[in-house]
């Protein structure tokens, strides 16, 4: 073709891209990755939600999927791109990956450990949450969405049989765990954990294997060295006794069961819930113990679907206002069935969520930067390696600010997508003069536009050629700012940012420099740097704080100072108290001068978490009604001892909320003003009831004192037009699942609603009342340290004859061998209300209810701090009139199958129960609390307000929770 021909064509062809590319949908389209495999970013400027799309066809032969762990081959916490780096080789190219399973924060050498099952080139790493959904690839290469529960035993001399707990994790109470060296070098375990090194395996230690070992060495310590070819049994308390009798030498047998039996695993990563199931939505996030806020609130979210054999990952950023809110899980199914997925489940989220193309993070992660995790799963081609076939740019899209600059990279594909590198210089750049311009080393620099314009950027090598759209804008069209909204002591800083947006959400690439920051009123005497650092004046005043860029602008409101109401300054003496966690640990509450103030008082909170075990806690218990706002702020006095700083609130409903005022209190001599947001379905009136610090770390003990001083709340007037609050901090977070850990200290409430509906008590809950009523609360292990592997959701209403009670328990084996009235079923599975309603906590009533609906009752006398050399048990009181009805959702007493789980429902007579045989009145309080047992593996003891006992005692009557009879609907 001619020079002159060659140029016209150029010219009419970016002139038609110039005035068609607007109406073209780019950021759907799939791009090839690998054979089998795409890439798709999707923008839906509605959510607004930006959506990252990894498709790979299993059956081809080059790209498989496999498990990552943070340490490579061990255990350990690592960004997913340094996950997928530490497992690329020649064999092994990196194609994508995205981060797993949920992990513990903190938790000091057990933070890396995934909460569900992980299966490595066939290699068990951990056992299954028997709740949890879990994403399986077989050795046929086909994926799949199920849930396991593991059935572990050890068989050794002289008939010992002894369960096995868990894999890689650590020992609790009287527990027997395997650890592998797929834990790392050590075990780490406590000090009073007996070890036992297992050497000569006879294979590897894989879901279903049978190997036999023998025992190398026994100590008692807290760490032991794992054989590299081998294992370590560690056990403690009972299960230590119950090996008492082996020795060096012997020879022990593990069974490593996994059922169901779905056939060799070769790689799996847990998770959870279940978003999809036979091509529907079912958010199955209740029977996988997870909170209804975390299925309705938009939260970034990773998942993976199946569909016609293919493997489906997705990743939807969040928390970035006017770019990518995230999505509910059921935003999230939806999201799902759309793509084609028949079954789908998700994965960890929030500040994990992370998306991964070969060597480059593709999603925005809310925190900013990538978070270290536990795990993922990554894809890896083993295609050939060959000449470049095809050329792709990186950025493959961009909106680019008129005269800004832009650098672009090249890389050679070959032809099964492999990346080959190419230098800048070797490639011929081409571009509409009408779009900008392209240097040699690919560096695009954006024309001077009024109008936004649409273009393609050429690049060429050789017979290769490549293209991607930019687009041109004169400016933006949205400029948000975050924080919406903050408040500051005068003389303090406050960092602010702008995110700027094109007419169709998509982000715009703001240059250094770009951003124009004011504040006003400027006579309040604020001063905001270009970086966008806002200084507040040394008075107490209102600022508005405006990013401009161009001709657009964004704003956030600081409130500096007193513009609060102070409801509670402790210059005049109160009632205030202290409590501690666990109880009777040292500590104090007194009104005090303020040490840098003299003549002004404040509230000192005194505690010494030297003693005791676990999370422990100091309370200022407050009991301070508030009146309507959002925002609670207080001023703290630091001592640097860098505890957990909490408030907990309780609304109408009885419903109690947890805030976080400080993660660490590490700043020492100086006072800073908190504030904490009240959640949206709050109900005034509020009560804040404490102030309290906490600490999660066993090996951190520090002792000390706090200040607390003009405990203040914003009126609501003030906050009108305020924007959103800011978004949710991440929280620390304790080794039960990967979520923020109540210190569970504090005594919950309930408060229980009068129903008007005749009660038909047959264990099917279809009385509309059932539906209508929150839950008593999240079960706990009765220790307080964690949440049970099988979930039970507790209700209770009320009329002027009977307490109605409604249980439904998850249970994968439902069970029970006694059948008579007041045997003690309580030694198998059971769900069991205490009540008190005497005014006496002391003395209560027992209820058990088993699966086969055997009822146990007895009156009971006990000390309020459960020593159970003092309690007296009346067996032969007979709930006289009592009512009770048990569904069972799967096959009772067959230990072989999967159940799903059973449902009890209970009518009390008042006549049996009551304050002297009646009703109660509106507004009166019992005391009561709600437990379950369930035997499986190991057993878990569980309960609505936790006794804080270990070993497990349900009888503490002064842990019970208070439960409030109203006659007012919900």
């Amino acid at each position: 073709m001619s020079t002159w021909r060659r140029a016209v064509l150029l010219g009419v062809l970016g002139l038609v891209l110039l005035l068609s590319l607007p109406l073209v949908c780019v950021g759907e389209s799939a791009l090839p990755i690998a054979p089998g495999t795409t890439y798709t970013h999707i923008y839906r400027p509605a959510g607004p939600w930006a959506i990252h799309v990894v498709a790979t066809d299993l059956s081809q032969e080059f790209v498989e999927p496999r498990a990552l762990l943070g340490g490579g081959e061990t255990m350990g916490r690592a960004a997913l791109a340094e996950m997928v780096a530490a497992q690329a080789s020649v064999a092994a190219r990196p194609v994508a990956a995205v981060n797993g399973d949920f992990f513990a924060l903190a938790g000091a050498d057990y933070a890396a450990v995934p909460l569900g099952l992980h299966v490595l080139d066939g290699q068990l790493v951990t056992f299954p949450d028997p709740a949890r959904s879990v994403l399986y690839i077989l050795s046929d290469g086909t994926a799949h969405i199920g849930r396991f529960r593991a059935n572990a035993w050890l068989r050794g001399p002289d008939d010992l049989l002894l369960q096995i707990a868990a894999v890689n994790r650590p020992p609790g109470y009287a527990d027997l765990v395997v650890f592998t060296p797929r834990f790392g070098e050590e075990t780490r375990a406590d000090e009073d954990t007996t070890q036992f090194a297992l050497v000569s395996l006879s294979g590897p230690l894989c879901p279903n294997a049978e190997i036999t070992a023998k025992v190398a060495s026994i100590t008692k310590t807290g760490s032991q060295r794992i054989p590299p070819s081998g294992a370590v049994l560690a056990a403690r308390g009972v299960s230590a006794y119950a090996l008492r009798r082996v020795r060096v030498g012997d020879t022990l047998a593990l069974s490593l069961r996994i059922a169901p039996d779905v056939g060799e695993i070769r790689q799996a990563v847990g998770g959870g819930p279940r978003l999809v199931r036979d091509g529907l939505v079912s958010v199955e996030h209740i029977k996988e113990r997870f909170a209804d806020r975390f299925a309705s609130r938009p939260h970034p979210r990773t998942g993976a679907g199946i569909r016609d054999g293919m493997l489906v990952l997705v990743t939807v950023d969040g928390r970035q206002p006017g770019y990518s809110q995230g999505m509910t899980l059921y935003e999230f199914a939806e999201l799902f069935l759309e793509l084609g997925c028949a079954e789908a489940m998700n994965l960890d989220g929030g500040g994990s969520a992370t998306m991964v193309i070969r060597d480059r993070v593709v999603n925005s992660p809310s925190s900013g930067l990538p978070r270290a995790i536990a795990n993922g799963l990554g894809l890896f081609s083993s295609a050939p390696s060959g000449p470049p076939t095809q050329l792709s740019l990186t950025p493959s899209a961009a909106t680019v600010l008129c005269g800004e600059s832009l650098a672009l990279t090249p890389t050679g594909l070959d032809a099964y997508y492999n990346p080959l590198p190419v230098q800048p210089q070797e490639v011929a750049w081409e571009c509409a003069a009408a779009l900008g311009t392209l240097d040699q080393s690919g560096l695009f620099r954006a024309a001077d536009v009024t109008a936004p314009i649409v273009g393609l950027v050429i690049a060429r090598l050789g017979g290769l050629s490549a293209a991607m759209v930019i687009r041109v804008v004169p400016g933006p069209t949205q400029v948000v700012v975050t924080p919406a909204r903050a408040r500051l002591e005068p003389g303090q800083v406050q960092q602010f940012c702008a995110h700027a947006y094109d007419e169709a959400g998509k982000p715009v690439q703001l240059p250094q420099g770009a951003v124009a920051w004011t504040c006003a009123p400027a006579e309040a005497g604020a001063h905001i740097e270009a970086s966008g650092l806002l200084h507040a004046p040394s008075q107490d005043c209102r600022l508005t704080v405006t990013a401009h860029v161009g001709d657009v602008c964004g704003q956030a409101q600081a409130d500096v100072g007193a513009e609060t109401a102070i409801i509670e300054d402790f210059e005049v003496p109160g009632d205030w108290s202290y409590r501690a966690g666990p109880a009777g640990s040292p500590g104090a509450v007194e009104r005090a001068q303020d040490p840098q103030h003299p003549g002004n008082h404040c509230l000192a909170l005194n505690y010494d978490f030297s003693q005791g075990s676990g999370t422990r806690t100091a309370h200022a218990v407050l009991n301070l009604p508030l009146p309507e706002t959002n925002v609670i702020s207080v001023a703290v006095l630091g001592d640097g001892g860098g505890g957990w700083l909490r408030a907990r609130v309780r609304d109408a409903r009885g419903t109690s909320f947890i805030l976080d005022l400080a993660h660490h209190v590490r700043w020492s001599g100086q006072w800073r003003r908190l504030d904490a947001w009240l959640p949206d379905n709050a109900k005034a009136p509020i009560v804040l009831e404490t102030i309290y610090l906490a600490e999660i770390r066993e090996d951190r003990t520090p002792a000390g004192a706090i200040c607390l001083d003009d405990i203040a709340i914003a009126p609501l007037a003030d906050l009108e037009g305020a924007g959103e609050p800011p978004a949710e901090p991440a929280q620390p977070q304790t080794a039960d699942r990967g979520a923020g850990s109540d210190s569970m200290t504090e005594l919950p409430t309930y408060v229980c609603r009068r129903t008007q509906e005749p009660m038909v008590i047959d264990g099917h809950l279809s009385e509309s009342i059932w539906a209508q009523l929150e839950p008593v609360g999240d079960f706990r292990l009765v220790d307080g340290k964690g949440e049970p592997q099988l979930p039970t959701e507790a209700r209770a209403c009320w009329d002027d004859q009977y307490l109605y009670l409604a249980f439904v328990c998850v249970d994968t084996d439902i069970w029970g061998a006694m059948r008579e009235r007041d045997d003690p079923i309580y030694e198998e599975e059971v769900v069991e209300a205490f009540i008190s309603s005497c005014g006496d906590v002391t003395r209560y009533y027992e209820l058990n209810f088993s699966p086969h609906n055997v009822v146990f009752d007895a009156a009971i006398e006990c000390p309020e701090s459960g020593d159970r050399h003092f309690m007296k048990a009346d067996v032969s009181w007979n709930c006289e009139g009592i009512d009770s009805a048990v569904q069972v959702v799967g096959t009772l007493d067959d230990h072989s199958d999967l159940d799903d789980r059973w449902t009890v429902e209970v009518a009390l007579p008042f006549s049996q129960i009551g304050r002297d045989g009646n009703a109660p009145a509106d507004g009166e309080i019992w005391r009561a609390n709600f437990y379950r047992i369930d035997r499986a593996e190991r057993g878990e003891f569980s309960c609505w307000s936790p006794t804080l006992s270990d070993p497990p005692n349900f009888h503490v009557p002064g842990r019970f929770g208070r439960l409030t009879f109203s006659t007012q609907p919900r």
